[in-house]
């Protein structure tokens, strides 16, 4: 008799086993089979040298939504303000509350002597620098404007409407994803950037129409 139930038992647990156990085996191993051939898997984009701003703006489609490394000088771009009766606590409410970080080809730390800039832009399309409140300083949070850069990012352009005929590129930027500093400030820089606040100090004076924040 106990031989009997010994023998029913182990024929109760073989049949759990390939019922319930084996079946479940089965359809993991099918899911990860799946979700291995049908999931499209994630892809690095590997670069292997670096661009400069130049190189993209010269061609636009060439570079457009492509994964890059750009390498150049990072710089606070020029603001407008407008010439407007400012309490004494925020002399330059005249100015809007961002300003975009530009980057240049290595060389003039003036953006108005190099031969193209790229607008910086965070992938929600968000300036990087921000004016201090009641100031006319702007932040820029984990950034040294004037050095040297290494920038991964996406090429971000706005293609003319079709059948349009035009080959002008509208709102372009680069998306960063990463940052690498490169060098930092010079003394050039720094007596480049000296000179350009006693600019705005004097501009700042005056009390008609707009001037512009370096």
């Amino acid at each position: 008799m106990q031989k009997k139930f010994k023998k029913r038992e182990i024929l109760i647990v073989f049949s759990v086993l390939f019922i319930l156990v084996i079946p479940a085996i089965l359809i993991v191993t099918s899911a990860t089979w799946l979700g291995r051939t049908w999931i499209r898997p994630e892809v690095e984009e590997e670069v292997t040298e670096h661009v400069i701003p130049t190189e993209i703006l010269a061609d636009k489609i060439k570079y457009k939504d492509e994964f890059l490394v750009v390498r150049g000088r990072v710089l606070e771009e020029d603001v407008v303000c407008e010439r407007i009766d400012c309490p004494s606590d925020d002399p330059c409410c005249g100015c809007k509350d961002e300003r975009n970080l530009v980057i240049t080809d290595v060389g003039s730390a003036i953006i108005t002597q190099m031969p193209g800039k790229l607008v910086l832009s965070t992938p929600e399309e968000e300036a990087f620098c921000h004016r201090r409140k009641n100031s006319c300083e702007f932040e820029c949070p984990d950034w040294r404007p004037g050095g040297i850069y290494e920038i991964k990012g996406i090429f971000r352009a706005t293609p003319p409407p079709q059948g349009s005929g035009l080959r002008i590129y509208f709102g372009y930027y680069l998306e960063v994803h990463e940052k690498k500093l490169v060098r930092g400030v010079g003394l050039i820089e720094k007596i480049t950037a000296l000179f350009n606040g006693l600019k705005n100090i004097i501009a700042s004076s005056r009390t008609s129409g707009y001037y512009i924040l370096h």
